[in-house]
Protein backbone atom coordinates (compact mmCIF):
# COMPACT_ATOMS: atom_id res chain seq x y z
CA UNK A 1 0.00 0.00 0.00
CA UNK A 2 1.30 2.69 -0.87
CA UNK A 3 1.60 6.41 1.95
CA UNK A 4 -0.27 9.04 1.01
CA UNK A 5 -0.82 12.03 3.17
CA UNK A 6 -4.89 12.46 2.83
CA UNK A 7 -8.00 10.22 2.76
CA UNK A 8 -11.45 10.39 2.06
CA UNK A 9 -13.03 9.79 5.86
CA UNK A 10 -11.87 9.18 8.88
CA UNK A 11 -11.66 5.44 8.64
CA UNK A 12 -9.61 5.28 6.09
CA UNK A 13 -6.85 7.74 7.30
CA UNK A 14 -6.62 6.44 10.44
CA UNK A 15 -5.67 2.80 8.87
CA UNK A 16 -3.31 5.07 6.44
CA UNK A 17 -1.72 6.53 9.57
CA UNK A 18 -1.08 2.98 11.38
CA UNK A 19 0.43 1.99 8.97
CA UNK A 20 2.36 4.59 7.28
CA UNK A 21 3.49 6.15 10.93
CA UNK A 22 2.36 9.32 10.16
CA UNK A 23 -0.28 11.69 10.23
CA UNK A 24 -3.28 11.31 7.61
CA UNK A 25 -5.63 14.53 6.79
CA UNK A 26 -9.62 13.30 6.74
CA UNK A 27 -10.77 15.04 3.63
CA UNK A 28 -14.48 14.86 4.61
CA UNK A 29 -13.56 17.38 7.70
CA UNK A 30 -11.20 19.71 6.10
CA UNK A 31 -13.32 23.51 5.77
CA UNK A 32 -11.72 27.19 4.52
CA UNK A 33 -10.69 27.31 8.52
CA UNK A 34 -9.15 23.63 9.41
CA UNK A 35 -7.72 20.52 8.94
CA UNK A 36 -8.33 17.33 10.66
CA UNK A 37 -5.54 14.49 11.22
CA UNK A 38 -5.42 11.11 12.06
CA UNK A 39 -2.29 10.34 13.85
CA UNK A 40 -0.56 6.84 13.86
CA UNK A 41 -1.21 6.31 17.66
CA UNK A 42 -5.06 6.31 16.99
CA UNK A 43 -5.38 9.86 18.40
CA UNK A 44 -6.49 12.77 16.27
CA UNK A 45 -4.89 16.57 15.60
CA UNK A 46 -7.05 19.73 14.66
CA UNK A 47 -4.66 22.69 13.08
CA UNK A 48 -7.11 25.36 12.75
CA UNK A 49 -6.59 29.44 11.45
CA UNK A 50 -8.28 32.73 12.39
CA UNK A 51 -7.97 33.33 8.83
CA UNK A 52 -9.00 31.45 5.61
CA UNK A 53 -6.61 28.66 4.29
CA UNK A 54 -8.48 27.51 1.43
CA UNK A 55 -11.37 28.21 -0.86
CA UNK A 56 -13.95 25.95 -2.34
CA UNK A 57 -13.45 25.54 -6.24
CA UNK A 58 -16.14 22.66 -7.26
CA UNK A 59 -15.78 19.68 -5.40
CA UNK A 60 -12.29 20.92 -4.84
CA UNK A 61 -10.08 22.98 -2.27
CA UNK A 62 -7.69 25.65 -3.64
CA UNK A 63 -5.81 28.07 -1.82
CA UNK A 64 -7.13 31.34 -1.13
CA UNK A 65 -6.07 33.87 -3.69
CA UNK A 66 -6.87 37.10 -2.94
CA UNK A 67 -5.06 38.68 -6.28
CA UNK A 68 -8.03 40.88 -7.78
CA UNK A 69 -9.12 40.25 -11.64
CA UNK A 70 -11.19 42.47 -14.03
CA UNK A 71 -14.54 40.58 -15.27
CA UNK A 72 -17.44 41.72 -16.44
CA UNK A 73 -18.77 42.06 -13.46
CA UNK A 74 -16.14 44.06 -11.98
CA UNK A 75 -13.23 43.00 -10.24
CA UNK A 76 -13.06 40.02 -8.13
CA UNK A 77 -10.62 37.80 -5.79
CA UNK A 78 -9.52 34.81 -8.29
CA UNK A 79 -10.02 32.58 -5.11
CA UNK A 80 -12.17 34.13 -1.50
CA UNK A 81 -14.49 32.22 0.81
CA UNK A 82 -16.75 34.70 0.46
CA UNK A 83 -18.02 35.85 -3.25
CA UNK A 84 -17.43 39.79 -3.77
CA UNK A 85 -17.02 42.33 -6.54
CA UNK A 86 -16.47 45.25 -6.07
CA UNK A 87 -15.91 48.76 -7.30
CA UNK A 88 -18.73 48.43 -9.84
CA UNK A 89 -17.70 51.14 -11.96
CA UNK A 90 -21.54 52.27 -12.67
CA UNK A 91 -22.00 52.06 -9.25
CA UNK A 92 -18.69 52.74 -7.42
CA UNK A 93 -19.33 50.28 -4.54
CA UNK A 94 -18.56 47.06 -3.44
CA UNK A 95 -21.30 44.37 -3.26
CA UNK A 96 -21.58 40.70 -2.46
CA UNK A 97 -22.07 38.27 -4.73
CA UNK A 98 -24.75 35.05 -4.87
CA UNK A 99 -23.36 32.69 -2.25
CA UNK A 100 -21.45 29.85 -3.85
CA UNK A 101 -17.89 29.38 -5.37
CA UNK A 102 -16.22 32.27 -6.80
CA UNK A 103 -12.96 31.42 -8.39
CA UNK A 104 -12.72 33.00 -11.43
CA UNK A 105 -10.62 31.64 -14.44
Amino acid sequence: MACVREQADEAAAQRMAAVCGRAVEILSERTEYSQVFANADGSRTLEQSVEPQRAREGTSWVPVDTTLKRTSAGVVPKAAVLPMVGPDPERGWARMLPFGPSRTK
